[in-house]
């Protein structure tokens, strides 16, 4: 399955990685990548941000790509704590990384800060179309560079041997206006429904539909999963699906006792004790898709670090990971701060 994914570029054009001997700053922005401006992705960033104590952590939230952009900037962007994630990249990951240095250090160095939900493969195509199969005639935009939905795009392509007529990488604001000028008779979209980008009401049941993922041999590597009759005003039916996992992924910040990482270490544990501490008002005012959330729902094969750890104890009661009183300081939360110190006085 993995020979054609090969050719999706995982790592090129990004240039944004420290150079060797490269300063880091004192004192640090925390970043999370997230996604396009209409995706599900940056909403939930925005909603992560909006729980941190008006006094604590400042989170930016930045568009991007997608998953691809995301694991990379995790991974060697400065000042770059956090990154929303496809499951099926890290599966992509951890299977070629014996292949490829820099996706070994890469597996060896990022994260899992927490699970969040199942992201909905949207395969977006013209009614005269039946299946899969059918797109060797078309076609199809796979989805921007570097981005999640490209990855899936390519998997799901190489899964099932189908080659379209003509690929694109288009974004997903591309992908529609190309779609409904007639340009391309297919887009992949992967993100957690309902996305606004397909709430478009140029988009009707004449000239489109929510394409069948039905074969088969997709049942090893994705969930399934359904799109309930009207979420889309182009979808009449409900659309029994593909899905995969999203997850939140970090930087292994405890790893190293420099002031940049224990800064960066910190932001990491005050977003963890956010979420966790908050996931009930999330489910009730966030966006839909939190509601679908279980933290306790880990994918197997990746770790958490002791700063998403000390997140999770401090807002759970459970068992400290603080030992010492000076691993408090560069927490920026006062609350948190406050907590840390009163557990390592234990």
């Amino acid at each position: 399955m993995w020979g054609r994914v090969m050719r999706v570029t995982l790592l090129a054009g990004m240039v944004f990685g420290l150079s060797a001997g490269q300063a880091l700053p004192q004192s640090i922005d925390a970043n999370i990548l997230t996604g396009g401006a209409s995706g599900t992705y940056i909403q939930i960033g925005r909603d992560i941000s909006a729980v941190l104590p008006a006094d604590g952590v400042d989170l930016i939230v930045n568009e991007s790509n997608g998953s691809l952009e995301n694991i990379y900037g995790v991974y060697k962007r400065p000042q770059t704590q956090l990154g929303i994630v496809q499951n099926d990249v890290l599966d992509f990951i951890r299977n070629l990384k014996a292949s490829d240095a820099e996706l070994n250090s890469l597996a060896a160095k990022v994260r899992l800060v927490m699970p969040l939900y199942n992201e909905e493969i949207h395969l977006v195509a013209r009614p005269g179309l039946a299946g899969l199969s059918d797109l060797s005639q078309a076609r199809v935009s796979v989805g921007p560079q570097d981005s999640g939905s490209q990855l899936t795009a390519s998997l799901l392509l190489d899964a099932t041997g189908v080659t379209p007529r003509k690929t694109v990488s288009l974004s997903t604001t591309e992908a529609l206006e190309a779609f409904l000028a007639g340009d391309i008779d297919a887009f992949f979209y992967v993100g957690g429904a309902p996305l606004k980008l397909l709430a478009d009401p140029r988009l009707t049941p004449e000239n489109s539909q929510l394409l069948p993922l039905d074969d088969p041999r997709l049942a090893d590597y994705y969930v399934s999963s359904t799109i309930p009759a009207g979420t889309y005003a182009f979808q009449p039916t409900d659309y029994n699906g593909l899905a995969v996992k999203a997850v939140l992924m970090t930087y292994d910040f405890s790893s190293n006792p420099s002031s940049y990482f224990k800064q960066s270490c910190a932001i990491v544990t005050d977003v963890t004790r956010a979420v966790w501490e908050n996931i009930d008002a999330l489910k009730q005012s966030g966006h839909p898709k939190w509601q679908a959330v279980d933290l306790q729902d880990v994918p197997p094969g990746w770790e958490k670090d002791e700063c998403v750890r000390r997140g999770e104890q401090l807002a759970t009661g459970g068992d400290t990971v603080f030992s010492d009183p000076s691993q408090c300081g560069e927490i920026v939360n006062p609350i948190t701060r406050q907590l840390c110190l009163s557990q390592t006085a234990k």
